[in-house]
């Protein structure tokens, strides 16, 4: 089994926490982006947060990363980088 942690933004709206932005593969990548997230939702936190993604052999996401990604990220499976 192989495992890539990956991160996204995160804007905290009245609405509730979303998902902004592409996936990132470097935590640094993903702070250079807030001051741009947090000037475009003036007044609402913004935060990095991360997530390990599970592989079987088969390259394949497993079923409890893939249910995360669509519950919390509201995102649908990314690109595997090798």
């Amino acid at each position: 089994m192989r495992t890539q942690r990956v991160y996204f933004t995160m804007v905290h709206t009245p609405d509730g926490i979303r998902r902004v932005g592409k996936t990132y593969y470097s935590l640094q990548t993903a702070r250079e982006w807030l001051p741009f997230v947090r000037a475009s939702f003036r007044g609402c936190k913004v935060e990095v947060r991360s997530m390990v993604v599970r592989f079987d052999d088969s390259g394949q996401m497993d079923d409890k990363s893939r249910k995360r990604l669509d519950e919390e990220f509201n995102m649908e499976v990314p690109e595997v980088r090798q």
